[in-house]
Formats: structure tokens, sequence, C-alpha cells
């Protein structure tokens, strides 16, 4: 009988059950036919690189490592003919590549260092007054015609330029070339090529008997020339291959304060001084004036003098 009772009640507490579920508040979702969708990041202000700069202070570390001057004359060359009409950035090329001169004229020390800003135009208008002024003088923020001095139409003419006024040339020089990577081909090359050799050898060559090299009518002088390419973030090696110093750089790698102040040091310094050349630089050498070929210790001291 209870097995009758019990077959009885179990429908009849499933039926109670399932009626209470019926008066559960239940949550009003809207429908969503589309699915979950994120805006796209707006990424325009990381394309554009002509934003605040604040040029590292390179001054301490040139006066505290004796950096060496690496030459006697400095020139940057613009080349605005091949810039002009094109965009980098979201900005005209010209006002990208200014903006590098800019960069690279405010991290530099103030030194009186003899300088000059050339540039290539089509204007029609060209100074054949190559004049240096030391590199303190140069206001990075009036880069307009009085501080550039307009020479040549195109790049390889003011290379062609510089080549024919090389004799006239004080030291050892260094040069900056700024310029679309479009022109840096074969005829570029040979154009910057020829200029270095001048620099080497200012006054031509001269063939002596039983000399099997070229040897020059006057003192050595030499160049150590950069490229910078604008419109391209990776550089290209063909400068490269020229001579033993200078090297090619895409603008984009120089453009932050650390990497500008780098290149900066690497274009205007050889590194520490070691006047008395015994391979302990002067800044640590605690015994600046030690004899040619001596023997010396680490602290630039002769590791056998005399007691």
């Amino acid at each position: 009988m209870k097995s009758d009772l019990l077959k009885l009640l179990l429908p009849i507490t499933t039926l109670f059950l399932a009626g209470c579920s019926g008066f559960e508040r239940t949550i009003d979702v809207p429908e969503r036919t589309l699915l979950t969708s994120i805006d796209e990041y707006n990424t325009s202000l990381n394309k554009r690189s002509l934003h605040i700069f604040d040029p590292l202070n390179i001054e301490p570390r040139v006066n505290q490592l004796q950096l060496e001057r690496r030459a006697d004359q400095f020139t940057l060359i613009a080349d605005w003919t091949t810039l002009k009409g094109k965009e980098y950035r979201g900005v005209p090329s010209t006002d990208y590549a200014e903006e590098v001169v800019r960069r690279f004229l405010v991290t530099a020390p103030n030194t009186n260092l003899e300088s000059r800003l050339l540039a290539a135009n089509d204007l029609g208008q060209f100074s054949s007054d190559f004049s240096f002024k030391p590199l303190s003088k140069i206001d990075p923020y009036q880069l307009d015609s009085e501080q550039f001095q307009f020479v040549a139409e195109d790049l390889i003419s003011l290379l062609n330029a510089l080549h024919q006024q090389s004799t006239q040339v004080k030291g050892f020089q260094t040069l900056v070339i700024l310029t679309d990577w479009s022109v840096v081909d074969e005829n570029l090359v040979n154009a910057i090529d020829r200029l270095r050799q001048a620099y080497r050898y200012p006054e031509g060559h001269l063939i002596q008997s039983k000399t099997p090299k070229w040897m020059s009518q006057k003192e050595l002088k030499g160049s150590c020339i950069f490229l910078i390419g604008v419109s391209n973030s990776l550089s290209r090696s063909l400068i490269d291959q020229i001579g033993d110093c200078g090297f090619s750089s895409a603008a984009d790698k120089i453009m932050p304060p650390e990497q500008m102040a780098h290149f900066v040091e690497r274009v205007l310094y050889k590194g520490p001084k070691d006047s008395d050349g015994d391979g302990v630089f002067d800044y640590k050498d605690q015994c600046p004036s030690t004899a040619l070929n001596a023997l010396v210790n680490f602290n630039g001291c002769e590791k056998f003098a005399d007691e």
C-alpha cells in the first residue's frame, strides 16, 4: 500500500515543483544580432615623427672622456631638390629633413668647429661662396636661406662643385649628406668616391720611379662621409663600401634623442684622446707623458720604470 502511495505522490510533487519554477524572476536581456566590435586604434600620432624633441646634452660626456674631434671642418648637405614635392610620415619630406638637421644642431655641443650648411635646389640662385663659420653660430631654429648656401640644382652637381674646390679646405673633412634613398645609385656613389679621393689627395697624384703607390704632392688630409636617407626605414650600404670612414643610416633610426646623440658623437668625434700613444686614454692616464714605445700598465705608467 505504501508503494502505491509513493507512486501517486511522485508525479504530484514533480508537477508542484515545476509550477513553482514558473514564478521565478528572469533577466530581460535585449537581443544582439551583431558581433562585438572594437573601434580601430588611432595610430596617426605614431606615424608622425615631428613631435617634441628633448635633446640629450653630450657635452659632459665629451669633457669627461676627453673625446678627440674627428675633423678640422664640417659640412652638412641637404638635397632639397629630390625631397621637394614628396611626403613622408604625414608631413612634407622637406619638413622632415629640416627636422633632422635641427635635431642634429641642437644635440651638437657648443663648439667652434668650422662648419657650413650647403643645399641643392632647383631655384637657379646659386652661391659660389662656400664659407665656414663656427658650429655654435648656426641657429637651428632659423634654417633659411641665410643659414643654407645653395650651391647647385642637384646633389651630384653639388658634390662636383666641392670637388673643384677641394684644394681650398683645411685639414680633415667630415660631411653629412641628407637625401632621398631613391637617388642613391651608382652615379651618386661614384661622385662621393671622387670627392673622397679629392680630399685625400687635394693636389693630384705623382708617380715616381720604382714606387708602386700613388704619391701625393701634399700631405694627406682625408674625409669621413655619412649619408642619411629619408623615405625608407632601412639603411642602404652602398656608401659604406667606398671607404673606411663613414656609414649610411635611415633618418628614422637617428630621430630619437638617444640615437641622435650617438650619431652626433660618431660624426664629430673619433673617441677618447691618447696624447702619448701608449694605449691608455687620457681621461684615465695617470702618466700622460709616457715615452714612445714604452711598456705601460693599466694606469698608463711605465711598467718597468727605474725606481
